[in-house]
């Protein structure tokens, strides 16, 4: 399946959420990887500043830099496939 390339700036895409739509319709067709499963954790934290570390740790079992290590690999591949640059950046900024 092929989506078609973002129409507007990047920076609208955040507010408008076009390219969470576009790895929606990605990962539908998929079975759900980790990688997924760290995605939409950070999705879904992205407006709180990102999550505290004992969300993470009771979530993942992870410590905080653990995670986010986890996070930029998965951000850098495949699973990501779909999100704009902005939202990447977004997604790791709350280290």
């Amino acid at each position: 399946m092929t989506i078609a390339p973002l129409t507007r700036p990047a920076s609208q895409c955040l507010d408008e959420h076009v390219c969470l739509n576009a790895r929606r319709q990605l990962a539908s067709g998929r079975r759900r990887t980790y990688g997924d499963e760290l995605l939409d954790f950070a999705i879904k934290w992205r407006h709180w500043s990102g999550p505290s570390a004992e969300d993470i740790f009771v979530t993942f079992g992870l410590p905080r830099h653990g995670y986010y290590n986890r996070l930029r690999q998965v951000v850098d591949g495949p699973a990501a496939a779909g999100l704009c640059g902005a939202m990447k950046a977004n997604l790791l900024r709350h280290r």
